[in-house]
This record gives C-alpha cells, structure tokens and sequence, in this order.
C-alpha cells in the first residue's frame, strides 16, 4: 500500500488519504482489509476508517483508492454519509415504509354488466 497524498483537514478532524493498493496475482482487495491495513498503518481503530472509494485498474493489478481517518467515532457519525455508515456495519439501513392501504367503502363483489 502506498499513501499517494496525505492531507490533514483539523476543521472536520480528520486526515484524508489517496493510496495504491498493488495486488498482483489476486482480485481487488475488500473493504475490510484495507480499512485494516489502513489503520495498522496510522496506528488507530479500523472503526475510525472510512473508505470513500476504491476503482481498479484493469489489467495493472493496482487499484486507486480514497480514506477518511477520524480521530474521533462521533465527527465520523456526524460528517460520513449515511451509505458509507451502512457499508462499514457502523449502521442500519434505512428501510422505506410499506403504503398503507384505505379501506374501501364499496363491497368487493363486481358490478353487474350493463345491457
């Protein structure tokens, strides 16, 4: 893994990262290892790592990928979008709510045919 550029944003806590995962010989790498390795490499939590992003390069065995370090669970919470939260297990999905159905006021028996 190499760190292509580092960037310490202090206002929303965080640093950012843009990195190389070189994996030759094998598929893309998930998201739960790199949030690992990235956290081994900055000496914190993997919870407190956010992969924003990860493309492949086809052919190259290199993918081009993009992290939020935090330094804290609840600027995460606050500042990641929601489906970001939900890809690292750190919440639940948003389920949309069934349509609730009106009860009819005519009976269910079909109208007789006109002549």
């Amino acid at each position: 893994m190499e760190v292509k550029s580092r960037k310490e944003n202090v206002l929303l806590g965080r640093t950012e990262l843009e990195l190389i995962l070189g994996h030759d010989a094998k598929g893309t790498p998930k998201r739960e290892e790199v949030q690992k390795k990235i956290a081994e490499s900055e000496s914190t939590k993997p919870d407190l790592v956010i992969v924003q992003r990860l493309v492949a390069s086809f052919g190259k065995g290199s993918t081009h990928g993009w992290a939020h370090v935090y330094k804290s669970a609840e600027e995460l919470k606050k500042l990641e979008p929601h489906h970001l939260l939900v890809r690292h297990k750190l919440a639940e999905k948003k389920m949309k709510a069934p349509p609730k159905e009106e009860p009819s006021s005519q009976s269910a028996a079909p109208a007789a045919p006109k002549k």
